[in-house]
């Protein structure tokens, strides 16, 4: 009989600490509600798990901070994004519009910090890239004795400096031949 005893507590010491665990925790329990009773002090029947309801309320408040958190670097984004533009668009106003769509090819590398260095790098990007205006070249290329051929302002920063070199030429050619003519 000993031997059967003792087999079976090797097998179920587990469940039967267990068990004399929970025997004790209840009678702790009892005792301490007999003592509240016994000096007034009231306590609800009805168990409230205060550690599932912190657990559920600290769920939620982790779920809408992520939320929060993440609107929040969606604005930034944003916001940094309307910045970008905004300074795009100012340093690129003087610019004829395929020098401009050239200049957004290329300030689609540049990454966004601050706004002074962005400027920065954008108007690094500007003096590498489209340092001296057309205009400018087209003036250097006609000689001082010689009438400058007048452009329109849009197709001056659009004509290429060797071109320029053509028409001027071309000009030249022309306003002597219309002298030939009015002439004759």
């Amino acid at each position: 009989m000993d031997y059967v005893v003792e087999n079976w507590m090797a097998e179920n010491e587990l469940a039967v600490d267990k068990g004399l665990r929970a025997e004790i925790a209840q009678d702790f329990m009892e005792g301490l509600k007999n003592l509240f009773t016994d000096h007034y002090i009231d306590v609800p029947d009805e168990k409230v798990d205060v550690a599932e309801e912190l657990a559920t309320k600290s769920e939620e408040l982790e779920t809408a901070l992520n939320e929060q958190i993440e609107k929040n670097s969606a604005m930034k984004k944003e916001l940094e994004e309307f910045k970008k533009q905004d300074l795009f668009a100012e340093e690129s106003k003087d610019l004829s519009d395929t020098q401009a769509e050239k200049f957004a090819k290329l300030a689609e590398g540049i990454e966004f910090t601050t706004e002074e260095s962005f400027k920065k790098k954008l108007q690094m990007v500007k003096e590498n890239y489209f340092s001296g205006s057309v205009k400018e070249d087209v003036k250097e290329v006609v000689s001082d004795d010689e009438e400058p051929l007048e452009l329109e302002e849009e197709a001056v920063k659009q004509v290429d400096p060797a071109m320029a070199a053509y028409m001027n030429a071309i000009s030249r050619t022309g306003s002597k031949g219309s002298k030939k003519i009015n002439n004759q």
